[in-house]
């Protein structure tokens, strides 16, 4: 079993995200918890992305978690991944998004899938979803109201850039 100190893993990942992406992403929260019931260790991250493309100079948010009932070892499980609501009167439409509740929506992505503790990161993650957002997989809709509407993709995006955040 892979041991792992979460705070050295999180001032790692703050290091590689600050060289990695300037000043494209921030990880602009990070918390410890642990879910009593059963007790799960919770890491969760809330990732800001630029946009790029058609969404340039847009913010998105998503929040990252990872539970663990071993709290020195690595999670097995791959991460839940939701996009969180980019205002209080606008949840953001796209394929891949699904079931807005409580201001947040699950991501589907494939990397998700094949989620491996040995061999997965959370830069791959957000890699992935830097490209989801631009690159949606049609061929897997999280969000059945797309299948009418996959000729349509770009003309939808750009519709919904003015009620997007702007960059911070």
């Amino acid at each position: 079993m892979m041991q792992v100190d979460f705070q050295h893993y999180h001032d790692k990942l703050v290091q590689d995200i600050e060289q990695i992406f300037n000043d494209e992403v921030k990880l602009s929260y990070h918390e410890i918890k642990t879910a009593n019931f059963n007790k799960v260790m919770m890491n969760e991250w809330i990732i800001k992305i630029k946009g790029d493309g058609i969404f340039l100079n847009k913010m998105f948010t998503f929040l990252i978690v990872l539970a663990n009932k071993e709290p020195d070892v690595f999670p097995k499980k791959a991460p839940l991944v939701y996009m969180l609501q980019t205002s209080k009167d606008y949840q953001f439409v796209h394929p891949n998004v699904y079931n807005y509740l409580n201001g947040r929506a699950e991501v589907c992505l494939a990397v998700i899938d094949k989620w491996s503790a040995e061999e997965s990161s959370i830069i791959e993650l957000i890699n992935a979803l830097k490209d989801f957002l631009l690159n949606p997989n049609m061929n897997d809709l999280a969000n059945f109201d797309w299948a009418k509407k996959k000729d349509q993709f770009e003309q939808l995006m750009k519709d919904q850039l003015e009620k997007l955040d702007d960059w911070e």
